[in-house]
Order: C-alpha cells, then structure tokens, then sequence
C-alpha cells in the first residue's frame, strides 16, 4: 500500500474511495467476490487507512478461498499500529464482520491498550462472540474502571453475567 493521503488530495479523492466501497458491497451482495475484491482493492490503494474497505477485502478474500491474502490485509493493518483508537476501530470492524478472533489479536496488540475504555468494551464484545465470557467480564470491568459511567460496559457486562448464569 502506498503512504496515507493527507490535506487537498484526500479531500478530492474520498468521494471516489466511498464509491468503491459501495461498489464492492453491492458486488459482496451479489456475491461476485470477483468484482467486490477488485472495487475494495483500488478503495485501499487510493486511502491506505481505510478500515472498512481493507476489511472488507480480507473478508472478500476469504470468500474467494485466499485465506493467505487475508492474513495480509489483516496483518498489514495491525503493522499500522496508529495506537488504540485506530486499534479500537479495527477490532470494531473486525466484530461486525464477525471475526472475534482477529479483533482480539488486533486489541491485544494495540499502544495504549490499558488506558483506552473503547478498547476493553471492543475486547469484551470480541470474547463474547467467542462464546468465552468470562473473559468478556473481565474486559467490562476493566473499561468500568476507566469510566465507571460507561454504558456499553455496563450493558454487556450484564449480558455476558447473565449468558453465564450469574
């Protein structure tokens, strides 16, 4: 990938990458994993940071059975390592598109991992999906401890109690 697009030409070029996310989802819907990964491939090389379209082309990638290409993508991503914000929505993106596993990888992986109340929700939310809660409640309660008001912690660490009896 080339280097992140900065000041006037991302600005120009974020209309076109948006328009080949779309495409490539439009292409995934139709599942013409063929179309979607070639629209999600020129949406990263045009906006290298661009979370969704990256994962979305592992997943594609995944569909097409190049599991190694997916791996790339999802380790050319954690090698980004902009810090646990960045880290907090990839492992979001990685959550929605129900990969629990490589969330946790990229959480643990991320900078400033203890000190980001986002980042132990997600860690949570990605055990969970797991189907390990008791690691999923200690995440909640860690990001309680940042922020004892959060309402996603509180939430799911009620769901991930009561999925395990409690």
């Amino acid at each position: 990938w080339s280097a992140p697009l900065t000041g006037r030409h991302a600005r120009a070029t974020f209309p076109r990458v948006q328009a080949l996310v779309r495409a490539g989802h439009r292409a995934d819907e139709a599942r013409d994993f063929e179309a979607a990964a070639r629209a999600y491939r020129e949406a990263v090389e045009r906006d290298p940071l661009h979370l969704w379209a990256a994962a979305r082309l592992a997943q594609t990638e995944v569909h097409r059975g190049d599991y190694r290409a997916a791996v790339r993508i999802l380790e050319r991503l954690l090698a980004l390592d902009r810090g646990a914000e960045y880290a907090a929505q990839l492992a979001q993106v990685l959550i929605d598109l129900g990969g629990g596993g490589e969330a946790r990888r990229v959480i643990e992986r991320s900078r400033g991992f203890g000190t980001c109340e986002r980042v132990h929700v997600l860690a949570g939310l990605a055990w969970s999906r797991s189907w390990y809660y008791p690691a999923a409640v200690r995440e909640f309660r860690r990001a309680l401890r940042l922020n004892p008001r959060s309402l996603p912690a509180l939430g799911n660490l009620g769901c991930a109690l009561h999925a395990m009896g409690r």
